[in-house]
């Protein structure tokens, strides 16, 4: 009897030590696995980073070595509107390629409008050509969408509310923001002007109008050169 309490004893204490072993040998697997881990996303990270530091010197290098007269960029903007009211807009400009992302330049602005008008002298039309100059800059977000601002003073052919007075040439202020796509060869672009207000002719009718568009809303298509 005793001799079995001795046995049972030993393979309790050789139990006890192999799982002790075994305990041990899953904790430093566990931690080797860890350590692995946390290397293996250690250099991940490394290698993003180091690929985002190498893509923004890759374009500050193509920014520093392309040739200024590559970076000068020509285009044009155009567009249209047929109705009561009706017109057309052309607008050449240069712009300068600051970066692969930014790109300031400036313009010239040439609108054909007409108008029917309704008054007690009875419908009559008007029409005008209205010139101006322009200055943008425009930052590409992502991909081919880009934002758009402009800042366009226009001198056109005011009239006042009573319509049967002369009209005089005023100038009006034009503060563009949007936005669109920008291909390498065209573009298209919805644009808001925030200094637009409507003109109300019933508040004094010997004033004349600044507002020189019948909406805020501008849209364009125009080319890249």
């Amino acid at each position: 009897m005793h001799r079995i309490f001795l046995l049972i004893n030993a393979l309790s204490n050789h139990s006890s030590l192999i799982f002790t072993v075994m305990k041990t040998k899953l904790y430093i697997v566990f931690s080797l696995l860890m350590m692995t881990n946390i290397s293996l996303f250690a250099q991940r990270k490394i290698q993003k980073m180091d690929s985002d530091k190498q893509q923004k010197e890759d374009e500050m290098k193509k920014d520093n070595t392309e040739p200024w007269t590559d970076k000068i960029k020509y285009g044009g903007g155009i567009s249209a509107m047929f109705g009561t009211y009706s017109y057309f807009h052309i607008q050449p400009w240069i712009g300068y390629k600051v970066s692969e992302r930014f790109m300031p330049g400036a313009g010239i602005t040439y609108i054909y409008q007409s108008m029917n008008i309704g008054s007690s002298a009875g419908q009559f039309t008007v029409s005008d050509n209205a010139y101006g100059l322009n200055i943008f800059a425009k930052e590409q977000l992502f991909g081919n969408v880009a934002l758009f601002g402009e800042y366009a003073p226009i001198n056109f052919k005011s009239y006042n509310g009573y319509y049967n007075d002369p009209p005089k040439r005023v100038w009006g202020n034009q503060l563009f923001l949007g936005g669109g796509a920008f291909q390498s060869n065209y573009y298209f672009v919805v644009l808001y002007d925030l200094l637009w207000k409507a003109y109300d002719v019933n508040a004094n009718l010997s004033t004349y109008s600044t507002t020189f568009r019948p909406t805020p809303l501008d849209f364009r298509v125009g080319f890249i050169f």
